[in-house]
C-alpha cells in the first residue's frame, strides 16, 4: 500500500476520533440545561394562594368577603342546594327538633343556595366572628333587634323577595325562597357593603403532618 494514502487514512481517523470527543461534553451539557428549564416552569406553575377557610390552593386571589347563609333543613326543603359548594358548614337546633344550617361561602360562588329561612341571634353570632355578609328571610325577634341596630351586613329575603331572592314553585313556602352568590354581591353592593376582605385564615396540617398523627394514633 502507497505510504502517502496510509498516512491519509490515519489522518482521517484521528480526526474522526476528534470530532465526536468534541461533541459529547456539548451533548452532555444541553441534557441539565433542558431539566433546568422543566423544572422553572413547574415551580411557577404552583399556585401561590390559598382559600383561608379550607386551605385549597388557588391560582387566583382569595380576598373575597365570604357569605353566611341561613339554611332550610325542614324534611320539606331537602334535598338542599349549594351546601357541597360551602366552604364550613354549621348544623345548630332552631325550632322544637328542627336544626338549620349556617352555610359560609367564600372559595365557590354557587348558582343557587337554599331554601333560606329566617334569622336566629346565635347564628348571627357565627357570621359576625368570620366578617360575613349574612343572608337570611325573615327572624326571630332577638335576630331582628341585632340585624336592625346593623350589628353585622345582612341581606334578608323580607325586603328582596322576587329580585334577590326567588320563590321556587316546585315547592311550597316557607321551604322554597332561593337566591345565588351573584345576588348577594349584587345586593351587596347596592346596600354599599365591602366585598373583599377575606376572613383570618385557618392554620391546617401539613400531609406529613397529618400522616404522622395518624401514625401516633396506632
Amino acid at each position: 500500500m502507497n505510504f502517502k494514502r496510509v498516512l491519509f487514512i490515519v489522518i482521517a481517523i484521528l480526526l474522526l476520533a476528534g470530532c465526536s470527543t468534541k461533541e459529547d461534553p456539548a451533548s452532555d451539557d444541553s441534557k441539565p440545561k433542558d431539566q433546568a428549564v422543566i423544572k422553572n416552569t413547574d415551580v411557577k406553575n404552583e399556585p401561590s394562594n390559598e382559600f383561608p377557610l379550607t386551605g385549597m390552593a388557588t391560582e387566583a386571589g382569595s380576598e373575597r368577603r365570604a357569605a353566611a347563609v341561613m339554611i332550610n333543613n325542614h324534611p320539606e326543603a331537602r334535598p338542599q342546594s349549594g351546601l357541597s359548594e360551602a366552604d364550613m358548614v354549621y348544623e345548630m337546633l332552631a325550632e322544637g327538633d328542627i336544626t338549620r344550617f349556617l352555610a359560609i361561602f367564600q372559595s365557590e360562588m354557587p348558582s343557587q343556595i337554599g331554601p333560606i329561612r329566617s334569622a336566629r341571634d346565635y347564628y348571627i353570632e357565627l357570621a359576625k366572628g368570620l366578617d360575613c355578609i349574612y343572608v337570611c328571610h325573615g327572624y326571630s325577634p332577638e335576630a331582628k333587634t341585632m340585624l336592625d341596630r346593623g350589628y353585622i351586613d345582612n341581606l334578608n329575603g323580607l325586603y328582596y323577595d322576587g329580585t334577590l331572592f326567588q320563590r321556587s314553585a316546585d315547592r311550597k313556602a316557607p321551604h322554597n325562597s332561593y337566591t345565588s352568590f351573584e345576588d348577594i354581591e349584587k345586593g351587596a353592593k347596592e346596600k354599599g357593603y365591602e366585598l373583599n376582605g377575606a376572613p383570618e385564615p385557618y392554620a391546617f396540617l401539613t400531609k406529613e403532618e397529618a400522616a404522622g398523627l395518624q401514625g401516633n394514633r396506632h
